[in-house]
């Protein structure tokens, strides 16, 4: 029998790899969307299309119950993710998250609630698995988190997603309801946005070396995010997906590492090892979160089987590799 999946978020940077990961697993996917489409969703949806997978998109408006219901009713979907959602890189501006801010908790928790009562209605044997942030943590005095972690924020980013996975764990105690987050520590990729600071550095130091721009400029060198590669969180949130019983998974590397090693890398990647001759900084940049949140995956790797495939030092040189050739992976 084959499966259905249905995506949100389909062309953001894990929508991409998971719709290459149910296409070779032999899936019938359907994305929503919104248009217009941002640069970077434009840029992915290009090259799905570049690639050939078969995807049947649906503009539909998640924060419009009627329009998820009747999609629900629709597709009946084996699987559903949902894997979009409003957020903030670390370069956005301090004015744009006051205005984002306004709109984002309401996005997040409004989408969440509506797949959520869609499938109750119509599709309760859909398997849900949304897409929760290690900033659920931010405020957390655990050095490592668990799924036993009290969740704790102060950001409107983590509270929205705190919201969601406490309304999911709700429907899944009171309704049986197979509602799953996947707590998603920081993952990259070259098709990440190029607001994140990954990205940047990664396309900066190629521009550098070419001799097309002078100096890398950030924010805070001390700064350590819990990174790893976004092929690989993407696959666990598929295994979470494949359970029995419904759950909530740690998917991280368990490491923490800084912003400076980061660039350090890079710039080694390219030939460049005087890095700081190269690197500029501005304390308006730094990102707002200066906790290190480090995620402990135990439950994932023992339950699910899940592990990174990629190191840190590995993710580096692939975003480097592909800044300088052009690819996406």
């Amino acid at each position: 029998m084959t499966k259905t999946a249905l995506i949100t978020g389909i062309f953001g940077q894990d929508g991409s790899y998971l719709t290459e990961l149910l296409h070779e697993k032999g899936y019938t996917i359907h994305g929503i969307v919104r248009r217009p489409l941002s640069n970077n969703a434009a840029r992915m949806a290009d090259y799905l299309s570049r690639k050939q997978i078969p995807i049947t998109l649906h503009e539909a408006n998640l924060a419009i119950f009627p329009e998820v219901a009747n999609l629900i009713k629709e597709l009946r979907p084996h699987e559903c993710y949902h894997l979009s959602a409003t957020h903030f890189s670390s370069s956005t501006s301090a004015e744009d998250r006051k205005r984002i801010a306004s709109l984002l908790y309401d996005s997040n928790v409004l989408s969440a609630s509506h797949l959520i009562h869609a499938l109750m209605r119509h599709s309760p044997e859909t398997h849900l698995i949304l897409a929760g942030s290690c900033l659920m943590f931010e405020k957390t005095t655990d050095t490592t988190q668990t799924e036993e972690t009290p969740f704790l924020s102060s950001s409107t980013y983590g509270l929205s997603k705190i919201a969601a996975t406490e309304l999911a764990s709700a429907y899944r105690d009171q309704r049986g309801l197979h509602l799953s987050t996947a707590i998603l520590y920081n993952h990259e990729s070259p098709r990440r946005d190029i607001s994140f600071v990954t990205q940047k550095i990664s396309r900066q130091v190629v521009r550098i070396k070419n001799g097309s721009e002078g100096y890398l400029v950030l924010g805070n060198l001390d700064s350590q995010k819990d990174w790893g590669y976004a092929r690989d969180y993407v696959r666990g949130m598929w295994l979470i997906g494949q359970q029995a019983t419904a759950s909530d998974y740690i998917l991280a590397s368990g490491q923490a590492h800084s912003v400076e090693e980061f660039a350090r890398l890079a710039f080694d990647a390219v030939g460049l090892p005087n890095w700081r001759d190269y690197v500029r900084i501005e304390e308006a940049l730094a990102s707002t979160t200066a906790k290190t949140l480090v995620g402990n995956p135990a439950k994932a790797q023992r339950q699910l089987g899940w592990r990174p495939t990629l190191s840190f030092e590995g993710l580096v040189a692939l975003m480097v590799r592909c800044a300088v050739q052009g690819e996406l992976d």
